[in-house]
């Protein structure tokens, strides 16, 4: 056998052997977690250290996936995600490794996924071909004299989009403070001034020194033969000759400075926008016994809205939010602590007014009931691991591995959770909290402070495109011209259909998929519904509480939607909001509430829900009914303090989930100028919702008795037993036990619905556009209306124009990073590109779509490739909690059950005509409505397109 077996050990929290095995020739490094689990995985990775800003190994992740020897196509990746079953295909560069993850349910199609991504890595065409450096990385752009040169490249614009987040640039500057002496002070995906100093020698020499098996880590994970992937994977490595990597290390960080590292972003608005930055090295990653215990001191100081620790500096105008993280892919563990929009009064008091408090909390001393719930929380999460099935353990498990592979420790220790457990256990019986959070936080040496100013002046980094052209002779201008234009011709040459016929697919006819929707169980109970799905959960429970609220207004209903981030946080009549969280994490899994928006299958008509959700372990449910009784029947408004704190926060996080994903903001925002269902959820939780909230943050002093009596008004209507459905998940004898228990707490609400009146929305007029501005490099366009019909060959569609016609053209010819369309049963329609360079290029990428598919001339091989990636799409795996949800969701708009074997059927069976077909009901991109994030100037620059403009804070 070319491998050898080292090691062979059983992992008892995650029921799993693991064998450790070692290349014989080149001592490659492979490790097979078996078990029964049917979501199979692997993956290979590279110990990739940065050198300096460039992002060559972000580049080269990218590469390596376009194309190799054995599958010569352009892009192999993207015609596995057009015909494959994975459940997972994706790669990743990190700040010292770069992994290569895939997971599949279907044997063949792991075996085939496997063997494509190994002939990726070790036999790439970006050896032979600078196209492809050109493409994902960067180029000169140039197509006639007469235009402006720019630089184009995939990684290029993905990282402008990356540094336009202000919490990019902070991470970017704590790790060049805290890490002067290490690679770790390097961008690992690169910056987009260094990025074109990439050369095409430097980029080969990269490549040939670290993807070499010598230096590659290799993870199996699942249900599957070991020995037939073993041989495969021999195939590969034996090609090559053992290469010494020893020396191919990093080294800890040694010196620190208590310098503070002061660096400046841009920002028009510039008063009070300071960021300082606490950053703390805990040691090596792979500690988990010890590096898991800030998960307690983190808890202690920043584990809710209303800490002690955060209250102190929101209360006192210090700052408008505290927030932390923790790194731990790297091989020294980093604990960070930020604060966000501090005072410009108060920033030279901070760094007093920071210890000075933190000395004072581990003084006092922490806690030790809070402590005991988080460590009840962590081990309720052990638990439930056994029952995820949603998304590939193997990966994540690869992951964790790789956090002590990659620097020579252990990979399977990290599987011990009962020792991590223990461990933190242990320290709380002996009260050592206080201690270790004096010693990490306090007296921590191994430490930086970073504080980022804003300034109303964006710094030039990058090279003067402008000026460089005018410095250039005809001869090189015309050798820019050319090498643009031959880019242009390789990137549109199609690929042969031998080539493409050497990635396999299955036969989609033969293909067999399981109606997902399982039968929910319908009492009534004292005039409640009830609800019951029938599974098995090992011994966890999961309910929800489900309330109409479908005749509420509109102002109500955001009332509604801040009730949901407010319950669970706030002091009751009887607890304050610590005893209330303590009471929570030392008894359940998780509770959690929010307002779901139902709409009627093929109907306008919508129904609002505002939902209880909880999971806990089943002799627990008593306690959860004692826990809810305490929240929602003796609620408390009266702490102003808290209540703005809640909404302070809540604030911040829109702004920033609408910054950090333009994509998903335009296409939501689209939708709601032309549904109820759309208009709604803007509402109560997009852009409209984000202006409520804003609004009383800004006038909270003079408004808070009216803000107080509106919450109060809204939780006495809400918690009615007339608007109840409760739903159960888990076997007959615990639901019988269940409704004993919840019985008693219905009993306690009130039951007379007063109606009121109902919600009215105003959809927007046909065309009405809005572009919205904030400081960016990037934009984010997306285009959307309703068509008149759907059916399956609508998804098979959505996954050609995906994966072919927006990819090659908005992505690969023009630099976004993304670009896809989207469709729902509801003929809701539209289209998105994601860290997009351009806009008006983009729109009539659009617009051209018309064209495209009434022209669209595919082979039968590559239709069914299609069908099979659409098909995929529709068979996603669910956790037993995931599936009783779709069933409740199917219930409540009474969907026919036999509407997912249709789709099914149609997507089989969808052929070059039906497509074509589609095409004249996508004749109207053009007049469709347009929502479009993107700079000040390109949206100023195309303000024609625009109803409205408005600025995104």
């Amino acid at each position: 056998m070319t491998f050898e077996l080292k090691e062979t050990k059983y992992l008892n929290n995650i029921n799993t052997n693991a064998y450790v095995y070692e290349h014989k020739k080149t001592k490659a490094k492979l490790i097979f977690l078996e078990n029964d689990d049917i979501n199979k995985s692997f993956s290979i990775a590279f110990k990739t250290i940065p050198y300096n800003d460039n992002g060559i190994f972000h580049i080269l992740e990218h590469s390596v996936l376009c194309g190799s020897e054995k599958y010569p196509v352009k892009e192999p990746f993207v015609e596995l995600l057009k015909g494959s079953f994975n459940t997972f295909l994706n790669a990743w560069t990190f700040p010292d490794k770069t992994m290569y993850p895939v997971a599949s349910k279907n044997d063949q199609d792991l075996e085939i996924l496997t063997d494509i991504y190994l002939d990726a890595v070790f036999n790439p065409k970006l050896k032979t071909n600078k196209n492809i450096l050109s493409q994902e990385g960067w180029h000169y752009h140039l197509e006639s004299v007469d235009d402006k040169l720019t630089y184009k490249g995939v990684v290029y614009n993905e990282m402008k989009g990356a540094y336009s987040s202000v919490d990019e640039v902070l991470d970017d500057y704590i790790s060049q403070a805290l890490f002067t002496k290490t690679p770790y002070r390097y961008s690992s995906g690169g910056k987009p001034e260094a990025i074109p100093s990439i050369t095409y020698k430097e980029f080969i020499d990269t490549y040939n020194y670290n993807y070499h098996p010598s230096n590659s880590y290799i993870v199996l994970y699942g249900n599957l033969k070991i020995d037939n992937y073993l041989e495969k994977i021999d195939n590969y490595l034996n090609n090559y000759e053992y290469k010494d990597y020893s020396n191919y290390q990093i080294s800890s960080q040694n010196e620190f400075s208590d310098k503070v590292f002061k660096r400046t972003y841009f920002n028009e608005k510039t008063d009070n926008k300071g960021y300082v930055a606490y950053s703390y090295i805990l040691g090596d990653s792979n500690n988990g016994v010890e590096i898991d215990n800030i998960d307690i001191i983190d808890d202690i100081l920043l584990g809710s809205s209303n800490t002690e620790f955060r209250k102190y500096f929101i209360d006192n105008n210090i700052c408008e939010d505290v927030y932390s993280y923790l790194h731990k892919d790297r091989k020294e563990a980093v604990y960070n602590i930020i604060f966000k929009y501090v005072n410009d009064n108060q920033l030279s008091k901070l760094d007093k007014l920071y210890k000075d408090t933190l000395s004072r909390i581990i003084t006092t001393g922490f806690d030790y009931e809070q402590v005991q719930a988080t460590i009840n929380k962590k081990n309720f999460s052990v638990k439930e691991e056994i029952n995820k099935t949603a998304s590939p353990k193997g990966i994540s498990y690869a992951v964790k591995i790789m956090r002590a592979w990659n620097y020579g420790y252990d990979p399977l220790d990290s599987f011990d959770i009962d020792k991590i457990i223990n461990n933190i256990q242990k320290n709380c019986d002996n009260k050592c909290f206080e201690k270790m959070a004096k010693k990490w936080l306090l007296d921590n040496e191994k430490s930086s402070i970073v504080e980022l100013l804003p300034v109303d002046k964006k710094e030039k980094t990058e090279r003067d495109l402008v000026s460089y052209q005018k410095t250039l002779s005809a001869e090189e201008i015309n050798n820019i011209i050319k090498e643009t234009n031959d880019l242009k011709v390789w990137q549109e040459t199609p690929d042969s259909e031998e080539d493409l016929r050497k990635i396999k697919s299955v036969d989609a006819k033969t293909v067999k998929l399981k109606n997902p929707l399982e039968k929910t169980e319908i009492e009534i109970v004292k005039d409640v519904t009830y609800s019951h799905f029938d599974t098995i959960t090992n011994g966890i429970s999961y309910s929800r509480l489900l309330f109409d609220i479908t005749d509420f207004t509109i102002p109500q209903l955001q009332y509604s939607s801040l009730l949901t981030y407010l319950l669970f946080n706030l002091n009751t009549k009887n607890k304050t909001e610590t005893e209330i969280i303590k009471e929570i994490d030392f008894n359940l899994g998780n509770i959690s509430s929010s307002i779901e928006i139902f709409r009627e299958f093929e109907s306008e008509r919508c129904s609002i829900s505002f939902i209880i959700g909880a999971k806990y372990l089943v002799e627990k449910s008593k306690k959860l009914f004692d826990i809810l009784e305490e929240t929602i029947l003796n609620f408390d408004f009266e702490n102003k303090t808290s209540i703005y704190n809640v909404l302070l926060e809540l604030k911040l996080m829109l702004e920033n989930r609408f910054k950090q994903a333009g994509h998903s903001f335009v296409s939501k925002r689209l939708i709601s100028y032309y549904t109820v269902q759309g208009a709604l959820s803007e509402q109560i939780s997009e852009y409209n919702f984000y202006l409520f909230i804003e609004n009383l943050v800004a006038n909270f002093e003079t408004e808070f008795e009216n803000i107080k009596e509106n919450l109060e008004n809204i939780t006495k209507l809400i918690f009615n037993s007339s608007r109840l459905l409760v739903n159960f998940v888990g076997n007959k004898r615990e639901y019988k036990n269940f409704k004993k228990d919840v019985s008693k707490l219905v009993e306690k609400f009130p039951k007379n619905i007063n109606d009121q009146g109902g919600f009215k929305v105003e959809l927007k007029d046909k065309n009405y556009s809005e572009g919205f501005y904030f400081d960016t490099l990037v934009q984010y366009v997306g285009v959307g209306y309703n068509i008149s019909s759907y059916s399956g060959a609508y998804l098979v569609l959505r996954h050609i124009l995906s994966l072919d016609y927006l990819w090659n053209n908005v992505r690969v010819k023009n630099g976004a990073y993304g670009a896809g369309m989207i469709i729902n049963n509801y003929g809701n329609f539209g289209l998105w590109s994601y860290r997009d360079p351009n806009l008006e290029e983009t729109l009539e990428i659009y617009y051209n779509i018309y064209n495209y598919i009434k022209n669209l001339e595919i082979d039968d091989k590559t239709l069914n490739k299609y069908i099979i990636g659409t098909l995929n799409t529709l068979d996603t795996l669910m956790s037993p909690n995931a599936k009783a949800y779709y069933s409740l969701t199917k219930y409540l708009t009474n969907s026919p059950k036999d509407f997912y074997k249709k789709i099914v059927n149609e997507v089989k069976n969808t052929t070059v005509s039906d497509l074509r077909q589609i095409a004249e009901e996508l004749k109207n991109i053009r007049f469709s409505h347009k929502c479009i994030i993107g700079s000040k100037e390109k949206i100023i620059e195309n303000k024609k397109l625009f109803s409205k403009i408005i600025e995104l804070n």
